[in-house]
């Protein structure tokens, strides 16, 4: 019996010093929902940052057009209307700008549009090509892709599309930039170790670190709405699907499987939800996966406990019983107390009955 009940207190100790041995740190989503239902291309959705909008591209009318709607799909209304094509459309930190890009002048350029599509204004102007344009989260800066030295590489420049400066300087290609929340980072993709991979630097160029190893593709990267999350699309098993990761590349999770691809992921506002393109149901449409982690307050954890024993875990209730399998269904946030609640009262027990 005593044996019994070292093994018990044994398991309890890991659980408190590493939760996530037991996947109390994984990730998943719980419901992922529709909310377009264009049977044409719809994908890159951008939330709004009061998380009451999406802005999205779709070829509804025969080319990448630029959308808005709200953010259970309805309400759909078109903004540009042209031959050429829109796409990477992202809201500016007010709501009342989106920034996009346009080939109405032959290349592919920056353009800034009030969310109403009126005030259309060119940002860039040459002869290369710009893609991804995002906003710091001061709305002052927006960094963005561009070929100007030859190949991709990230950039950034005023809002009023002044001061571009150059931020890396490679023979691979460079792409998909990203602000931190605070600021203070760029989170992009490179092919500068063969293949495409997840990094992250300083807005001024500095400390590029590599975030993702593999021989598969990753891009997409975006933060979450806390900075301590990072969101990005991946090839590694054999289709793109979306995964969740630390910011330091650690804790890897993959959120979507099926035999698809699960591309351009954004977080809505309140890091709850992660905005996605599928094409499971024959052409691009646009979902929204609910999240089911520690990064939410409402996430839940079940871990079993199997062994035989007089003391096994039931809840917060019952600390003390002779079930055989117990199962926990608390808030991450408060599995540590009860745990060393546990381990108290099974170390007490034990001297009662030595």
């Amino acid at each position: 019996m005593t044996s019994i009940r070292t093994k018990v207190v044994f398991l309890l100790v890991v659980l408190l010093v590493s939760p996530s041995m037991l996947g109390l740190a994984s990730a998943k989503f719980l419901v992922e929902t529709q909310i377009t239902f264009d049977l044409a291309f719809s994908g890159e959705p951008a939330f709004s940052r009061d998380g009451n909008k999406i802005v999205f591209i779709s070829n509804l009318d025969g080319d990448p057009e630029i959308f808005i709607m709200d953010v259970d799909g309805s309400r759909s209304t078109q903004l540009t209307f042209n031959t050429v094509e829109e796409f990477d459309p992202v809201f500016s930190l007010d709501g009342n700008k989106i920034v996009f890009i346009s080939n109405l002048d032959g290349d592919f350029e920056i353009f800034i549009m009030d969310t109403n599509g009126s005030a259309l204004t060119q940002l860039t102007f040459n002869t290369e090509e710009e893609f991804n344009p995002v906003f710091s989260p001061d709305g002052n800066k927006i960094a963005f892709q561009s070929n100007l030295d030859g190949d991709s590489e990230i950039f950034i420049m005023n809002i009023d599309g002044s001061e571009d400066t150059q931020l890396t300087f490679n023979t691979e290609e460079d792409f998909n930039p990203v602000f931190s929340p605070d600021g203070n980072k760029i989170v992009f993709a490179s092919s500068r170790d063969g293949d495409p991979e997840i990094f992250i630097m300083n807005t001024d160029g500095s400390a590029v670190t590599q975030l993702t190893f593999n021989t598969a593709t990753d891009y997409n990267p975006v933060f979450s709405p806390d900075g301590k999350k990072i969101a990005f699309a991946s090839l590694r098993d054999s289709d793109y699907e979306i995964f969740i990761m630390n910011i330091d590349g650690s804790e890897e999770t993959q959120l979507t499987f099926n035999p698809i691809q699960d591309l351009r992921p954004v977080f809505s506002p309140d890091g709850k939800k992660i905005a996605f393109q599928s094409d499971r149901n024959g052409n691009y449409e646009i979902f929204i996966g609910l999240l089911d982690s520690d990064e939410t307050a409402e996430s839940q954890t079940a871990v079993t406990i199997t062994e035989t024993s007089t003391i096994t875990v039931t809840g917060t209730e019952g600390l003390l019983s002779t079930i055989t399998n117990a199962t926990i269904s608390i808030p991450v946030i408060a599995i540590m107390a009860l745990v060393l609640i546990t381990i108290i009262a099974a170390f007490v027990l034990m001297r009662r009955q030595s």
